[in-house]
């Protein structure tokens, strides 16, 4: 909504500003030459075939507030990115053509203040759920990053993306307290990354950062052919050496104070083999050579991966049910469903509701109706997305009655999840889960009370479908990503689309190091920024992260639209033979 409005007021504006009949038009920014105008235009063109694939996939398109990833509407959700890229683009290049250091400058500071969000972000979460200093602990931190509810590496795209614009804000500020505040930013940005616990996100922020360090250096030895460098003050030397220091003290800190990085170092080899017959599952799912061409369809990877592939289906399914609920004279209906190859609570997939902390301990009631006994898991836990701190909390087993409806209470059990004075604030959050390999439950009102008190369910009856709900996947997330960025646009969108797509970024790369535009104040940083992305996706998918994905081509598309146009100086063309 946010994108949509600001695309109209941007078109908006744009039309109002157009001269009266009549009278010449001049272009605010030169027009993109032909090949650059062609790649974007086939990106577009197979990225819709692609989303056309995977809508028909699906089986058509029907609207559902809360549709599934194998919805659909989940293909849409996956072409957001590039086409709310693509629908911005026009304005991008209009005001880069009209002032292209204030629009890169803007655009770096949103950046900037995304970095800022999701470092704030992090440290309340890290403070409230596990401890600022506790690096032994199995926590790995999502930011608000709510994708990451099925896992995924949305946190690890953005920091690698983002990161080397902050260092761009610290080479600019001029000001020390602009300089000191951004310092301080830039300690909890890499506190951010090392507590991902993501050897992507290392491997990426070493890799980019070690690019724009040589990017730098070479772009002062280009531009001093024509002007003489700039010295830095004094203070702002010092500083930033100590700043230097604290940073690498901090890796130091982090990655030997506690035990879980060393343990998943350990377990890299495993892991990489159990990474490539996870890469190889999903190059099976291309069987035709249609498939292999034009991909599977956009969004459609998690529901072909687990219908197709043995053993690695969903960990469950939880839908709301308005015809049968109808059938069986209830308001509402949530029908819960479990796999035959479910092994472990952790892997159950649950749906979860936001709850305020109760004083005591909750008394839980549920009508249900099952066909076979069950054991159904209920928790009221310290929990702001993947991982439980202190819960209240019951495992119901349950066996089918004369009555097809049957109602049970139970009352939660554990420790108080009240925060003490002095502690970080933390959400409370409602978890249940059908823990019964293949297994099915129908849950028509769920109530959860505190003493006498009101419910503090939402929509506990499910008239409204599932407003209020969420569903959450535990430590088990293999069909809904493909953990590489190529696979996942080979896969997807096919061989066709990888190219196309790989031309474009190789196009912005070039441009952005030995073209027209290396001598932009923002080129660096944006290679940085994307050889961050690339690295990441080695071992990460990037694509069906919709806000992650949307940065990074924006990213691309500001590389080509804008920092093309800058030409460098003519003794500096004529100097390097250009």
């Amino acid at each position: 909504m946010l994108l949509l409005g600001a695309a109209a007021g941007g078109y908006a504006s744009r039309a109002w500003s157009q001269p009266s009949r009549g009278a010449s038009i001049r272009p605010v920014a030169p027009a993109l030459s032909r090949g650059p105008l062609v790649l974007i235009v086939a990106v577009l063109l197979l990225s819709l075939i692609a989303l056309w694939r995977g809508v028909d996939d699906a089986g058509g398109l029907t609207w559902d507030w809360f549709a599934s990833y194998a919805n659909a509407l989940n293909s849409l959700r996956v072409f957001k990115s590039i086409g709310f890229a693509l629908l911005l683009a026009p304005l991008a290049h209009q005001e880069l053509g009209r002032s292209q250091s204030t629009a890169d400058t803007q655009f770096a500071w949103g950046v900037v203040a995304g970095i800022t969000t999701v470092v704030v972000s992090v440290l309340w979460e890290r403070a409230g759920f596990v401890g600022l200093w506790d690096f032994s602990a199995r926590y790995r931190t999502v930011g608000l990053f709510w994708e990451m509810h099925v896992g995924g590496a949305a946190i690890d795209a953005f920091l690698s993306m983002s990161a080397p614009f902050l260092i761009w804000a610290l080479m600019t500020v001029k000001r020390p307290v602009g300089w000191f505040a951004l310092a301080v930013l830039a300690l909890g940005t890499v506190y951010a990354c090392l507590t991902t616990f993501s050897r992507g996100v290392y491997l990426a922020m070493v890799g980019s950062w070690g690019v724009l360090v040589v990017l730098c250096w070479a772009r002062s030895r280009w531009a001093g052919v024509s002007q003489p460098k700039a010295r830095w003050p004094q203070w702002r030397v010092g500083s930033s050496a100590v700043l230097a220091l604290l940073l690498g003290a901090e890796v130091v800190v982090v990655l030997s104070a506690g035990t879980f990085m060393a343990d998943r170092l350990s377990q890299t080899e495993r892991d990489l083999g159990s990474r490539l017959e996870h890469w190889q599952n999903g190059l099976n799912l291309l069987s035709t050579p249609t498939d292999w061409l034009w991909g599977i369809g956009l969004g459609r990877l998690p529901a072909q991966y687990a219908a197709q592939t043995p053993g690695r289906n969903f960990s469950g399914e939880v839908w709301a049910d308005a015809t049968e609920a109808v059938a069986s004279g209830k308001r509402g209906l949530a029908r819960f469903s479990s796999p035959e190859n479910l092994d472990s609570r952790d892997a159950a997939y649950g749906l979860t509701q936001r709850i305020a902390p109760t004083a005591g301990l909750p008394l839980a009631t549920l009508e249900v109706r099952i066909q076979s006994a069950v054991q159904f898991y209920i928790g009221l836990c310290e929990r702001h997305l993947l991982y439980e701190r202190n819960c209240q909390e019951a495992v119901v087993a349950l066996i089918p009655t004369a009555e097809p409806w049957q109602r049970v209470s139970v009352l939660l059990k554990g420790p108080s999840l009240r925060v003490q004075d002095g502690e970080a604030p933390r959400l409370t959050m409602l978890n249940l889960a059908l823990l019964t390999p293949g297994a099915q439950m129908d849950v028509a009102s769920i109530e959860l009370r505190d003493g006498g008190g009101p419910n503090l369910v939402k929509n506990g009856n499910f008239t409204a479908g599932m407003a209020h709900w969420f569903p959450a996947a535990q430590s088990y997330f293999l069909p809904w990503h493909i953990d590489n960025l190529y696979l996942e646009v080979l896969i997807e969108r096919g061989v066709l689309s990888l190219v196309a797509m790989g031309l474009i970024v190789v196009l912005a790369l070039w441009r952005l190091t030995l073209g027209r535009g290396r001598l932009a104040a923002l080129a660096p940083f944006c290679v940085a920024s994307m050889v961050g992305v690339l690295l990441v996706g080695l071992v990460s998918s990037v694509l069906d992260v919709p806000r992650v994905a949307f940065l990074f081509s924006l990213i691309i598309l500001v590389a080509i639209y804008g920092v093309v146009q800058t030409q460098p100086p003519k003794s500096l063309r004529n100097s390097l033979g250009l």
